[in-house]
């Protein structure tokens, strides 16, 4: 897999990845579960799979994305973007869910 940009927060908990293997664009964060593929951003969007892909890179960069992490004993476990600003209802007890901005401000926290 070839990495085709990196972009690591200000505060440096997160890693945004652009990668491509056999022509398959795959977005995500470093180390943790959650990735889209240039695809599926395309079929969102309705945009060609390479503006998709920008789209969504620069949204979450231009901290227009609100990005979700969930937190079991202050070690990241997993992130994603989202538009849900709510605890998700199957969250584990042991788990915390910050809803922050790629710069790190903190658009708001839910706990089980």
């Amino acid at each position: 897999m070839k990495i085709v940009e990196r972009h690591e927060s200000p505060d440096r908990a997160l890693t945004l990845l652009v990668s491509e293997l056999d022509g398959d664009i795959t977005i995500g964060f470093e180390g943790l579960p959650w990735h889209t593929h240039a695809d599926l951003e395309a079929a969102r969007t309705g945009r060609p799979r390479v503006l998709a892909v920008r789209e969504l890179v620069d949204s979450i960069l231009q901290d227009r994305q609100v990005i979700a992490v969930a937190t079991i004993n202050r070690q990241i476990c997993a992130a994603w973007p989202t538009e849900a600003l709510s605890p998700d209802p199957f969250q584990p007890a042991d788990e915390t869910l910050t809803f922050r901005r790629w710069s790190g401000a903190v658009a708001s926290v839910a706990r089980p």
